[in-house]
């Protein structure tokens, strides 16, 4: 798309699809063997993406991806940019696929922004100060700890790795993971 000047504005999940989703049965590891616990592995893993009707050209006005899979830019009203858009996305689709459940799973621009510096780390001064959000003052994302979704955000949101599961944080695949999703991800 990118290579087309073509923006999708709508990646997410319900807009990637397998291409053919037959699949078979089998152990993934020795421990599965010995359990008996076969999982399900897709026979043709090339997927196709659909839903074209917020796609523009490089030229033209953008319509936004979905609120929770917005790049910070877009939230914070500082423009836009084609591939960075998309691929913030994509990052996010990927934690999605990997943890069963959005990263930035918010209700409103500030919680989301909240969320963003929690998870990812403090928004560059620079970003912040072009913003003309109210949300922000000296460079710095005014926190809204004493709101409902404030505490939601203090209590249950963390770092990035900190999503890595106990029992796969010695996993070098997940590491790589989360660190391809980091790369994603940048302001």
């Amino acid at each position: 798309l990118h290579a087309n000047r073509l923006t999708h504005n709508d990646l997410k999940l319900e807009n990637i699809l397998f291409h053919d989703d037959d699949y078979y049965k089998d152990y993934l590891t020795k421990e599965d063997r010995e359990k008996g616990k076969k999982v399900m592995i897709l026979k043709n893993p090339e997927i196709r993406l659909i839903d074209f009707g917020r796609t523009t050209f490089d030229h033209e006005h953008p319509s936004i991806n979905p609120r929770q899979d917005r790049a910070p830019e877009v939230i914070m009203e500082l423009g836009f940019g084609q591939p960075p858009s998309d691929v913030w996305s994509v990052g996010c689709i990927i934690f999605e696929m990997a943890m069963g459940f959005k990263m930035f799973n918010s209700y409103s621009r500030h919680e989301h922004l909240d969320m963003m510096e929690r998870i990812l780390g403090k928004i560059p001064s620079k970003m912040a100060e072009k913003s003309k959000l109210k949300y922000f003052s000296n460079g710095k994302l005014i926190s809204d700890e004493d709101s409902s979704n404030g505490r939601h955000v203090r209590r249950e949101v963390k770092p990035l790795l900190s999503y890595i599961p106990r029992e796969k944080r010695g996993n070098e695949d997940w590491k790589e993971l989360f660190q391809m999703i980091s790369q994603m991800l940048r302001y």
